[in-house]
């Protein structure tokens, strides 16, 4: 959708302004390409970083053979960091001591991070709040068949709404299934649905997790904070409604906050060219309209995309660290580790917080570049 050509290109544009050279987190999704393929039509040889590790190298994970072959053809100055086991173990007291709070998200932000300040960089642009705007996380598709399916269930009757709800609740569930069991009692509005997509856990599960004070304290913060946000606008779509709630829960509270400690941690600027005033306001009708766009129209925004990036099947920036816990990759176990890790610092551990990363001079070779 060439429609969308002006207004990113705006973005970035202005996203460049700077008195140090500003690089780009390139991996081998359509949101990063997209902002590199708008950054080299405007830089004479801009600077573009690939995270990469060697537990996935030669699999379909290893992002790096086509983030480098998108590099070789914009012509930038490429550097691909590619990170041992070893290096990553080492980062990691480093990436506890710097959370100021706990959080599942993060741990890829601080070692792409890491990689751009290595090569010598100080400000770089991520293709962060894309799948906002784009639809491109699986909760566009997720929470319109919930809410299906909760109709279906209710327009049986209470009697059998009611059955299933706590044959949900008695099942034997493996914990990857168990939000099975919030069907029923959050699929009446996209919000509730929304809930149940993002949350890790149901409210029955907390009180084995945390103190009483904690929980009652937490959800009313949680009230409070959904109160305070804006309710989209009558008429709005289950579309434009997801998208909202994916810009004002997820990303603002959890994405932005991480990306800004997990920057600053290395020294960098991480800036966000997709999360933008100016460029929401020009795609707010679009993407309100009864056909908003899409990630292949952000893909199709700008005529350097190679194919093969549009044609890749959507992973997300994933690390290797999530199969090493004893939760075998899942969110649940690496939140686990996570909690165990953060509650465990001890005084001496903190004192990393206030102690500068070692990073390799700019040059160095981690690995070779595009």
């Amino acid at each position: 959708m060439r429609t969308l050509y002006a207004p990113l290109k705006d973005s970035v544009r202005h996203h460049l302004v700077s008195d140090v050279d500003v690089g780009v987190f390139l991996s081998a999704g359509i949101d990063s390409t997209v902002v590199a393929c708008l950054v080299a039509e405007s830089a004479a040889r801009p600077k573009t970083i690939t995270l990469a590790f060697d537990d996935f190298l030669g699999t379909p994970s290893d992002e790096a053979p086509l983030a480098e072959a998108t590099a070789r053809l914009l012509g930038t100055e490429h550097t691909t960091v590619r990170l041992s086991r070893t290096r990553v173990e080492d980062l990691f007291d480093s990436f506890f001591a710097r959370m100021d709070l706990p959080t599942i998200d993060g741990l890829n932000t601080f070692f792409v991070s890491f990689a751009a300040r290595s090569a010598g960089l100080k400000v770089a642009l991520s293709g962060l709040g894309a799948d906002e705007l784009f639809g491109g996380y699986p909760s566009f598709s997720q929470i319109p068949k919930l809410l299906r399916a909760g109709e279906r269930l209710r327009s049986l009757g209470p009697l059998v709404t009611k059955t299933a709800d706590a044959l949900f609740h008695a099942a034997a569930l493996p914990s990857s299934r168990k939000k099975i069991r919030g069907v029923v009692g959050h699929s009446q509005t996209v919000e509730r649905a929304f809930f149940l997509r993002r949350s890790l856990y149901l409210e029955d599960e907390l009180p084995a997790l945390l103190d009483e004070c904690w929980i009652r304290d937490g959800v009313e913060q949680l009230h409070q904070a959904h109160r305070r946000d804006q309710s989209p606008p009558d008429g709005a779509s289950i579309r434009t409604q997801v998208s909202l709630l994916e810009m004002k829960r997820y990303m603002r509270n959890q994405l932005l906050r991480d990306s800004d400690w997990a920057g600053m941690a290395h020294g960098l600027e991480i800036r966000v060219p997709f999360v933008d005033k100016v460029l929401l306001d020009r795609l707010a009708p679009a993407i309100a309209s009864d056909r908003p766009p899409t990630k292949q129209d952000l893909a199709n925004s700008s005529s350097l995309v190679p194919p093969a990036v549009k044609s890749r099947k959507k992973t997300g920036f994933t690390t290797p660290v999530g199969s090493w816990n004893s939760g075998g990759g899942s969110l649940r176990g690496w939140a686990t580790t996570v909690h165990r890790r953060f509650s465990a610092q001890s005084p001496s551990q903190l004192d990393l917080a206030f102690q500068p990363l070692v990073h390799p001079a700019p040059g160095d070779a981690l690995a070779p570049a595009a």
